[in-house]
């Protein structure tokens, strides 16, 4: 079993300046872009169960390929950012995305397997998220954009 090393990201040490949901290369570069330009820490979220339907190692090489565009084109690296997979009600999809680097995904609420994957998450500096994912509920997050 291949275990990846932690994605590239620069963890929030705050709530995040914009939030972003981006399922394409354009729209991560796009969300990075914005950040860079406006000074602000940005949160890119995977659309809803994009674990099961991307899986973790599609969205991380989206994501890589979208910072590697936003590098050839400025020097200046993204700010501070953290990308989040929404694995759903799956906790082998979770598994799968702590092992591929991730260090904050999301993963439904259910008491049998929160606790042990949320303590698997810690063991690796990551973060366990059991809120709703912002599409659902955008009145829990401060700066909501689509992408």
């Amino acid at each position: 079993m291949q275990v990846y090393p932690p994605l590239e990201t620069t963890p929030l040490l705050h709530p995040p300046g914009l939030l972003a949901i981006v399922s394409t290369v354009d729209a991560a570069s796009q969300a990075l872009s914005i950040s860079q330009t406006q000074n602000l820490s940005i949160q890119l979220w995977s659309p809803p169960n994009a674990g099961a339907f991307m899986g973790p190692l599609f969205f991380r090489a989206l994501l890589t390929e979208a910072v590697q565009r936003i590098s050839e084109r400025s020097p200046q690296p993204p700010l501070s950012w953290e990308a989040v997979l929404d694995c759903a009600q799956y906790p082998a999809i979770a598994l799968a995305t702590l092992r591929h680097g991730f260090t904050c995904l999301r993963l439904a609420p259910a008491p049998q397997t929160t606790e042990v994957i949320s303590a698997l998450a810690k063991q690796q500096g990551a973060r366990l998220l059991s809120c709703p994912h912002p599409i659902f509920a955008p009145h829990l997050y401060a700066d909501f954009q689509r992408l």
